[in-house]
């Protein structure tokens, strides 16, 4: 078994479970960028065959990707298109900032999933790419599973009233029910970005929990569909590091996990906007925390104490990486 602070380490540097298999098969233990270079060479070979290859618009390859139906908890609004992805159909990578990136797997070609992830209904504009929160029906027993959000009355009547707002923040979108659907592009896709945080701001007014962390994630979304296409995306990465600070300011996350997640993105977005202070700041913040959690196992140890120390130190090593290699130029020139 590989040492875990190497398996952390290469993570951080290859962005995939995968990759690391592969490195450590390859190369063995030895960390060596050189060899991480070779590696992402070799993958992004693949992948420039996989798209030359296999293009979405003609269909050549499998698709990996697939339709369901859920039904709008705003407007009520049935069969609202929403798209998931096959299982094994992409080999999945993170950016640094833990976007996702795709590449065709197999006989699949390759589908920039982050394009397509929000769903949006056609009628209201109401938007989300959490599946929790639509309503669903299921196909064999017909039983259904109502969106997360309707326990929040209030919410839901604050959705219905900001419909004609989104639809006035969009014109486009308002005047064509097909709009949203496939292909998507990157400027459609981030208006469904757009449409989901408009969502979120009101779930932050009915206080619900993680809303400063979705929104920051969803800016993240926004900021590598923009360098994808070319465009300054400085701009909401800053965006997205104001949200996340805020999430640990107001330890606004459900989970210990998400919070560490959080700290992770302050420290990695400062590092690449050039504000190691605060970057300095925020690394010292995971290292108070382990200590707090180490302290806590130590004088308890049931198993939730454990497992939130073994979950800060999963992230007090990754963003130890980021750190060790702040002034690394080459670690964040795909950033």
């Amino acid at each position: 078994m590989a040492n875990r602070f190497v398996v952390e380490k290469l993570k951080s540097l290859l962005g995939s479970d995968d990759l690391v298999s592969m490195y450590l098969d390859k190369y063995g233990e030895l960390v060596n960028l050189s060899y991480v270079d070779q590696l992402k060479e070799q993958i992004k070979k693949q992948q420039t065959t996989a798209t030359s290859k296999k293009n979405p618009e003609n269909k050549i390859g499998d698709d990996p990707v697939f339709e369901i139906n859920v039904h709008c908890p705003a407007c009520y609004k049935q069969n609202v298109v929403c798209y998931n992805l096959r299982a094994k159909s992409q080999l999945i990578t993170e950016s640094i900032f833990l976007v996702p990136q795709y590449a065709g797997f197999g006989e699949y070609f390759v589908e920039n999933f982050n394009l397509l992830q929000t769903t949006v209904c056609p009628e209201c504009l109401f938007a989300s790419p959490d599946p929790k929160d639509w309503t669903k029906v299921n196909s064999i027993t017909g039983v259904e599973t109502l969106s997360q959000l309707v326990a929040n009355g209030k919410l839901m009547q604050e959705l219905r009233n900001q419909e004609l707002t989104r639809k006035n923040a969009f014109p486009a979108a308002k005047a064509d029910i097909n709009y949203f659907t496939r292909p998507r592009t990157a400027e459609k896709a981030i208006e469904s970005i757009k449409l989901s945080i408009m969502r979120a701001e009101l779930e932050m007014k009915s206080f619900l929990p993680s809303v400063y962390y979705k929104i920051g994630s969803y800016n993240l979304k926004i900021a590598d569909i923009e360098k994808k296409s070319f465009k300054d995306y400085k701009g909401s990465l800053s965006t997205a590091e104001k949200y996340f600070s805020i999430a640990v300011e107001k330890s606004d996350c459900q989970t210990i996990n998400s919070e560490m997640e959080s700290i992770y993105q302050v420290v990695a977005l400062n590092i690449f906007l050039g504000n190691l202070d605060k970057a300095a700041a925020f690394f010292k913040i995971i290292k108070d925390v382990l200590k707090q959690k180490e302290l806590a196992v130590r004088e308890n140890p049931i198993p939730e104490a454990k497992r939130e120390l073994g979950d800060v130190n999963k992230w007090e090593k990754r963003v130890g990486i980021l750190w060790e290699y702040r002034a690394d130029k080459s670690f964040w020139a795909n950033a």
